[in-house]
């Protein structure tokens, strides 16, 4: 209860008007509120390709290193050579035959002519 405010009756929230609404007019906006269609909604959450199209085509990968690193050490091992490319997961040959994930690879852009240079690792990422 407020003070200076009337007393109403529970269930009396408008205040009793004599005059008629114009029922036409009322029913014609109904009917225009009633063909409101929601606007389709913004796909920002769906994921996008899983695999970079340079990732996807590179022979050769860097391995991110998942360890604690000393300073000047690089974050990323390789580059190893890709056997088979998958949609979340690639199989590299390290050492014998590894598979990781795509989150923690690299595409490698190597000068194919001179392969002496490609370092020969035997063992796999840390």
């Amino acid at each position: 209860m407020a003070y200076g405010a009337p007393f109403t009756v529970p269930g009396e929230f408008l205040p009793n008007t004599n005059s008629d609404p114009d029922v036409k007019r009322y029913l014609a906006q109904l009917r225009q509120r009633g063909q409101l269609r929601p606007v389709p909604m913004s796909s920002h959450g769906t994921p996008r390709e899983s695999v970079s199209n340079d990732l996807r085509t590179a022979n050769f990968v860097f391995v991110r290193r998942d360890t604690r690193r000393r300073p000047l050490q690089s974050p990323y091992d390789g580059p190893y050579q890709v056997i088979h490319p998958g949609d979340k997961t690639f199989q590299l040959l390290i050492g014998g035959q590894d598979t990781v994930s795509v989150d923690r690879l690299k595409p490698a852009h190597l000068d194919i002519d001179s392969p002496s240079r490609w370092p020969n690792h035997q063992t796999g990422p840390s």
